[in-house]
């Protein structure tokens, strides 16, 4: 039986050492590779995504308008029939009418 050199050991640890490095190289070339597969594939989705993204923003502004104008017509509508009300020019159905747009204020 023949006795195993540290030269031998070093050549096999060698021999290990460039089998995982070269397994080791691979697995990170096909990984970069599929991630620019996805990358790629991914591109018009995120476009898509953004474009969704900015009209929704945009929705959200024109919502807020919208509210602001109709709580300011609310406001404004208050403002009138309370100063009718005021002048003594109501009569009782506009009294009610203001009783019920406070009590819905009120509830905001």
């Amino acid at each position: 039986m023949e006795a195993i050199t540290l030269g031998q050991i070093a050549a096999a640890l060698a021999f290990i050492t460039g089998i995982i490095g070269g397994i080791a190289g691979l697995y990170k070339y096909f990984q970069s590779l599929v991630r620019k597969e996805i990358e790629t594939e991914m591109d018009p989705v995120m476009d898509k995504l953004n474009e969704i993204s900015n009209k929704v923003d945009e929705n959200n502004n024109k919502y807020q308008e919208l509210k602001d104008e109709v709580v300011l017509m609310v406001k404004l509508q208050q403002a009138t029939i309370t100063d009718l009300k005021e002048k003594n020019h109501l009569n009782g159905e506009t009294t009610e009418a203001l009783n019920k747009l406070n009590e819905f204020l009120l509830q905001r």
